[in-house]
């Protein structure tokens, strides 16, 4: 007894053998890009394994974006004598006595989270513990968490100028910064 294929199930095969071997080849080709490369080149015997780079964010460079502060304002703070320049629509008030912090915060509008400057005679703000690296702010050494918070010492004061959560306002972030002096 002989059955015939229809033409519709001939074309589902098909179909579904090219999805199939394509699905296959995709894998293939994804798994030998992530894998590690192999070298047989060490004449002891021993195999050269070599990982590809990753694409990440580390390894990625972004450009970096020039802000101009030409024709940003002064701020002093009498007090602690500090000083910097912030964008003239930004508005920047003082808190006293915040968790044990006199805080400065700088509020660059409503949709962006504030700088804060935590200034204290006892410590820096949430720099203990988190990986540091050492850098220089206003002409003193500072301890650098990536560039979103440092903290610097000036006459037995701890500084912490912290970015918040906003990081598409890292460069401005960093202009505030390349303008901040202790007088």
């Amino acid at each position: 007894m002989e059955k015939n294929i229809s033409k519709h199930s001939k074309s589902f095969a098909w179909l579904f053998g090219i999805a199939f071997i394509g699905t296959f080849l995709a894998f293939f080709i994804t798994w030998k890009m992530q894998g590690p490369e192999l070298d047989f080149l060490n004449g002891d015997g021993y195999e050269i394994i070599n990982y590809p780079a990753k694409n990440s964010a580390q390894n990625t460079q972004t450009p970096e974006i020039v802000v101009d502060t030409s024709d940003w304002v002064d701020y002093y703070n009498e007090k602690y004598s500090l000083a910097f320049k912030h964008d003239p629509d930004w508005k920047v008030r003082s808190l006293t006595n915040r968790d044990g912090y006199y805080v400065i915060e700088i509020d660059p509008g409503v949709k962006y989270d504030n700088f804060r400057i935590y200034i204290s005679a006892d410590d820096y703000f949430a720099l203990s513990g988190v990986p540091l690296q050492k850098s220089i702010l206003a002409g003193k050494e500072a301890l650098d968490l990536e560039g979103q918070v440092l903290g610097v010492m000036d006459n037995s004061t701890y500084f912490t100028f912290e970015l918040g959560a906003s990081l598409s306002l890292k460069p401005h972030f960093q202009a505030l910064l390349k303008t901040v002096e202790f007088r």
